[in-house]
């Protein structure tokens, strides 16, 4: 919110301090994934924490009301929210061998996450780029007055790009950088101390 106030709403809704619930939310999953039991000993929690999404999600609509990152609220809360809510949908679906765990298992949702970093840094910027080369809704055919297929045709078009730039981004630049970890040495306590 302080990002907000101080007139960067960019900063409040895009940089990473921003979104420490977010990232705190993921980070805590996967503690609990790796310890005994798995995320199964969570399950009871998914139906608190989703409807504490739900209500949380409720309030920010009632107080700001709107959904559009204009609101300081908005901005700042909504997507804690939705990360609980995604992350109570990950306990309820977390039992191994489960047909969800099978289809989040395989195809596009593992391809996605391997390249979600690239997508998330680059998205941003690479959107505002093409919005400068001139791309808009406007330049395709509004049917019945609608700008909707030309906002889905800009989202496609601009969704693509940054697929594309975070593919290169990956293989050129990531990678590099994810090789050089092997090359730095472990001190024998804190490798032990990771492996348990």
């Amino acid at each position: 919110m302080l990002a907000y106030w101080l007139r960067l709403p960019v900063a409040a809704y895009a940089f990473t301090p921003a979104r420490m619930g977010s990232l705190a939310a993921g980070a805590l999953l996967a503690l609990a994934a790796r310890g005994d039991g798995g995320l199964e000993r969570y399950r009871r929690l998914a139906f608190a924490l989703c409807g504490g999404a739900i209500l949380g999600l409720a309030a920010i609509g009632l107080h700001s009301r709107t959904f559009y990152p204009s609101s300081p609220f908005v901005v700042t809360f909504s997507p804690t929210c939705l990360a609980v809510g995604f992350a109570a949908a990950l306990l309820l679906t977390a039992p191994q061998g489960s047909r969800a765990v099978r289809l989040f298992s395989r195809g596009p949702l593992p391809f996605m996450g391997r390249y979600s970093y690239g997508l998330y840094v680059l998205h941003y910027p690479l959107f505002y780029w093409l919005r400068g080369l001139g791309l808009s809704p406007r330049l395709f055919p509004a049917p019945f007055g609608s700008v909707l297929p030309g906002i889905a045709l800009v989202g496609l078009i601009a969704g693509a790009a940054s697929l594309a730039c975070a593919l290169v981004s990956r293989h050129v630049l990531e990678r590099p950088f994810l090789k050089l970890k092997d090359r730095v040495a472990r001190k024998p306590q804190a490798a032990g101390a990771l492996s348990r």
